[in-house]
């Protein structure tokens, strides 16, 4: 199923050499392993905060970094969504999670499950 990804990206880079970014995505079904964040030229993507909610359908559904064929390469973090009434969750964290360099952020789930959600960060 196709995603749909709309991505703020911060303009201004802190002296750290972070370039911040927020992006919201929304799907009917996640199973396939959709691209929420493309790759960086450079450095690792960063996750800082987790705003995800599922719809009506029992599954797992995980996070991270890489496509290999339909599954993710690296999960970074794991959702389970019941079947009753859907799910939210929502992670502020206070250590980043740090993907691996030159890997874009996916989403994948292993049964059907619509799902919409904002994830945010920075690359360095």
């Amino acid at each position: 199923m196709a995603i749909t990804a709309n991505e703020l990206t911060v303009a201004s880079v802190d002296s750290s050499g972070k370039t911040y970014f927020a992006t919201s995505f929304s799907s009917a079904d996640v199973t396939g392993c959709e691209l929420i964040k493309a790759a960086p030229a450079a450095g690792s993507i960063y996750i800082t905060h987790v705003n995800i909610a599922a719809g009506d359908a029992a599954t797992i559904f995980g996070i991270g970094s890489g496509k290999s064929s339909t599954a993710l390469e690296t999960a970074a973090l794991e959702f389970v969504s019941g079947a009753n009434g859907g799910n939210s969750y929502n992670l502020l964290l206070d250590r980043p999670i740090k993907l691996v360099a030159l890997k874009g952020m996916y989403i994948d789930a292993v049964a059907a499950c619509p799902v919409a959600g904002t994830v945010q960060g920075f690359v360095n």
